[in-house]
């Protein structure tokens, strides 16, 4: 499980980053909203500007180009996936499955470790049809080498 757990959370930072790269075009509107988020990962510094609420699966998610543009193949991700949803997302607190994962190396050599917490907390303070805005905290486990990581941070998230 947590293979496939980690190979989903790949897929989407892919996807994550790779969006982030694309240039937009001329015609489109300069005020695009594109998000944020920001977290202290055992006191580091974690920002990006293209976190996405994921609507169906009740998850936000983003990714850091770990070192730069010229290594795209190299990037953190967070992700936080609310338990407990009802009938849709509302203001209030949510237990959440997190995720704070460090990817390293192209296909099929690719390292990733993960550092996740099956109890951590988010708390959602403003939503719209459009955004999700919220703060989440865990205390993730690598469950390689028991290495543990404490993540807080908030988010402010286009929803798809």
């Amino acid at each position: 499980m947590k293979r496939v757990l980690a190979i989903v959370a790949l897929l989407l930072a892919l996807s994550l980053v790779m969006s982030s790269c694309k240039k937009k075009a001329p015609t489109e509107p300069e005020e695009e909203f594109t998000g944020e988020m920001s977290a202290d990962v055992a006191g580091i510094l974690w920002e990006t500007d293209n976190p996405i609420y994921y609507n169906t699966i009740d998850m936000v998610a983003g990714a850091q180009l770990a070192n730069g543009i010229e290594n795209i193949s190299d990037f953190n991700t967070i992700t936080i996936h609310l338990q407990e949803i009802d009938d849709s997302l509302q203001v209030r607190s949510y237990n959440a499955l997190c995720f704070y994962q460090e990817s390293r190396g192209e296909v099929p050599n690719t390292i990733v470790n993960t550092w996740d917490d099956y109890h951590g907390i988010c708390e959602i303070t403003e939503v719209t049809d459009e955004r999700v805005k919220g703060t989440f905290s865990f205390k993730g486990t690598n469950r390689e080498d028991n290495t543990t990581k404490v993540v807080t941070g908030k988010f402010f998230a286009p929803r798809k």
